[in-house]
């Protein structure tokens, strides 16, 4: 299993978990998950689909860690953004395009296109590593 590690603080979160090293799909993701509450655990929701995890921390969101495998022709984070930014209908790319040193694309998604308003988009050791993110109310750029 291929090692990631990132430190990614959503939201100003802090209080809790604490450093954890989640595992699933071919990737071990390292995370600072201080302050959230996991909602639903690490499961497979098809194929190669693995959740690594869903948190929440009040009052700020709702965070859902997600790992598959890169979709056909897709080889880097610019093609799964590209990849989003057709899939969901009026999202925009914010920077930066690099995420604890990795590349990656953060994107907002308009309500109706998606279940959550950020995406965070990564391409490492052959995985698409998925951050949705939705703030309890609406305050996303």
């Amino acid at each position: 299993m291929k090692t990631l590690t990132l430190a990614l603080t959503v939201a100003n979160a802090l209080s809790a978990q604490g450093v954890q090293t989640l595992r699933g799909g071919g990737l071990e993701v390292t995370v600072d998950l201080t302050g959230w509450k996991q909602t639903l655990p690490a499961s497979i929701l098809h194929d190669n689909y693995i959740r690594l995890g869903t948190y929440d921390f009040s009052p700020q969101g709702h965070l859902a860690i997600l790992v598959d495998e890169l979709p056909q022709g897709i080889a880097d984070a610019e093609g799964l953004c590209q990849r989003s930014l057709a899939h969901h209908r009026g999202a925009k790319i914010l920077d930066p395009s690099t995420f604890a040193g990795k590349p990656g694309c953060l994107l907002v998604v308009p309500a109706d296109e998606g279940f959550a308003s950020l995406y965070l988009e990564m391409a490492t050791v052959n995985r698409w590593l998925e951050w949705h993110y939705r703030p309890r109310r609406e305050e996303v750029p």
